[in-house]
């Protein structure tokens, strides 16, 4: 099973995967999706959650906390349209229009489980 960061801070050279979510239930979800398919075993990578839709575009866009964050982008993002804070729509249309981040992979989600 991939590992589960805390911390933006422990990214190294494994490639990670953002899900970006703020329902404990669907995120334990997808973790147990991707143990099923056995996906760390074809790539090794680790998975970063955030539950808030400004922090996200906090660490994405490297602003307050993050700014001095030396760590690569992610491989690809989860993406929840009904966050906290900034919407899914929205940090969608910033990471589309900015050069670093308009090829990350994006998978959007609008609830995997009944709340």
């Amino acid at each position: 099973m991939p590992a589960v960061l805390n911390s933006p801070r422990e990214i190294s050279d494994v490639p990670t995967i953002l899900i970006v979510e703020d329902s404990d239930r669907d995120f334990y979800a997808f973790l147990r999706a991707f143990r099923q398919i056995e996906i760390s075993q074809k790539a090794p990578f680790a998975f970063l959650r955030f539950d808030d839709g400004d922090e996200v575009l906090d660490y994405l866009f490297r602003e307050k906390e993050y700014a001095n964050l030396d760590a690569p982008y992610p491989i690809a993002m989860l993406l929840d349209l009904n966050l906290p804070g900034t919407d899914g729509r929205t940090i969608l249309r910033r990471v589309k229009k900015d050069p670093r981040l308009c090829r990350l992979p994006t998978i959007v989600l609008r609830g995997l489980l009944n709340k």
